[in-house]
């Protein structure tokens, strides 16, 4: 574009905006020379929107025909994480359910052979003890009394582990029951526990399984880690949310650092809360170092 504000283009002000251009010419001889015109800028201008309107009909047909083929691809794309989220469920529920089993499998083995065998055992020791006080044995019966004591002590344990891994109360005496045999192994430890439930919470079967399930991973880990000396687990109703909420003076944690970072072989938390969460549910954390742990769980209730 010419700047008519030069000298040389005083004949060619008042035409507007103009275009200049330069072509080399070649006389005859040979010798070449410059040849200079001006043009109208219009020409430009229109010419410059035909091509827009050109290529723009060209682009918005490519685009619109690559988003009809693509649009078969995104399709089976979500259908298939709909199905890869639906077989993510469908495993998980048969994990926990697997879990489950396998749970009751192994206390029904406990409590059928290896407690009622120590029972057996400890009776019969304590039957021996008599024998020898009376036979004028003071040494031994004492050795088998104290052989008793510990057999009944071991006894004491393997039950409160049956409680751990399987309570028969849940099914049998419901879940009231079922919770006080849980908070008992703390207790058992010296923990003060303080153990609330509302009365007609209206929670269905699920939604006290799922209740005891929470109840256990998060007693469990604080009979672990914790050191806890009092712990207070609370269940009533909010509106229309059952919201079970347990907390303990332990030493904590850095919660997003162990949620991100779980210690090899522990990933109960996550696994709870993808439990609760294809429940409908919802678990709320909040820990600090130093300042105890405390969990939240809320139940929508139907």
């Amino acid at each position: 574009m010419s700047d008519l504000t030069a000298p040389e283009n005083r004949y060619e002000r008042g035409h507007g905006k103009l275009l200049q251009v330069y072509r080399p010419i070649w006389t005859p001889s040979g010798k070449p020379i410059l040849f200079e015109t001006y043009a109208p800028y219009d020409d430009v201008t229109s010419r410059t929107t035909q091509l827009w309107k050109g290529f723009a009909g060209v682009t918005l047909t490519s685009l619109l025909l690559l988003v009809v083929l693509l649009l078969p691809i995104l399709w089976r794309l979500l259908n298939r994480l709909k199905r890869a989220q639906a077989q993510r469920e469908t495993l998980l529920n048969r994990a926990v359910e697997a879990s489950t089993e396998e749970r009751r499998r192994i206390a029904g083995a406990l409590h059928d052979g290896v407690v009622q065998e120590l029972a057996a055992t400890s009776f019969a020791v304590a039957g021996s003890a008599e024998r020898a006080t009376s036979l004028g044995q003071p040494a031994l019966a004492d050795e088998l009394r104290s052989a008793s004591d510990t057999v009944r002590t071991s006894i004491g344990g393997l039950r409160s582990l049956l409680v751990d891994i399987y309570p028969p109360s849940l099914a049998t005496a419901g879940l009231t029951a079922a919770l006080t045999d849980l908070v008992s192994t703390l207790r058992s430890r010296g923990v003060v526990v303080t153990l609330e439930i509302a009365p007609e919470i209206g929670l269905d079967a699920a939604g006290e399984r799922l209740v005891f399930r929470v109840a256990q991973e998060c007693l469990n880990n604080i009979a672990k880690h914790a050191a806890a000396t009092n712990v207070e687990v609370n269940l009533h109703r909010e509106e229309t949310y059952a919201v079970m909420e347990i907390n303990d003076n332990g030493v904590g944690f850095d919660a997003p650092d162990r949620l991100a970072n779980p210690l090899e072989g522990h990933f109960g938390l996550r696994v709870l809360g993808d439990v609760v969460a294809d429940a409908g549910g919802e678990l709320l954390l909040s820990a600090a170092p130093g300042a105890g742990t405390r969990w939240q769980l809320r139940i929508p209730l139907s």
